[in-house]
């Protein structure tokens, strides 16, 4: 089950609609059509590419518009510089929460095919196996379709991205 996001394209003008396309994990084309101020239904490993895109509006199933993710890498990397921009801190993986490392490996080839709902140590084993080596980037490992985590309820996503789910 996927959690679907309202998108809106506030560049479609009124009596207009816009079409755009996003790829899928398996090769295949998802088409999402928007309407001037109509909010379109777009699962989440899509609406957060979505995101990324200035001119778009992301809401959370809850109605909390989402905060747009820069479009460039968090980390400007030069030969033996790493340069951070305002804001910016660094920060090992572990430190991040499940809902933000989550969030950055729907960003990559291959993040989809995670769950919602996946467990922490998936999510970073995800993550740890991208980098550095541009060959591997999307490569999940063996997480794969027979992976056991189950699809998330939108209660659960939300205290997930509130930062509350698993507390006791």
């Amino acid at each position: 089950m996927s959690i679907e996001f309202g998108v809106y394209d506030r560049n479609v003008k009124p009596g207009q609609e816009r079409t755009h396309s996003m790829p899928n994990d398996d090769g295949t084309t998802s088409y999402y059509t928007f309407k001037h101020n109509l909010q379109t239904s777009v699962p989440q490993r899509h609406a957060v590419r979505f995101q990324r895109i200035p001119s778009f509006e992301v809401r959370h199933p809850r109605g909390d518009v989402l905060p747009l993710i820069p479009s460039e890498h968090p980390l400007q990397v030069k030969p033996n510089q790493v340069k951070l921009k305002d804001g910016q801190t660094v920060a090992a993986l572990e430190e991040l929460t499940q809902a933000a490392l989550y969030s950055r490996a729907l960003l990559f080839p291959g993040g989809s095919k995670l769950k919602s709902n996946a467990s922490r140590d998936s999510i970073l084993k995800f993550l740890k196996g991208l980098a550095p080596n541009a060959d591997r980037l999307g490569n999940a490992g063996d997480l794969g379709e027979d992976d056991p985590e189950l699809a998330m309820s939108g209660d659960e996503l939300g205290e997930l991205l509130d930062g509350k789910f698993g507390d006791d």
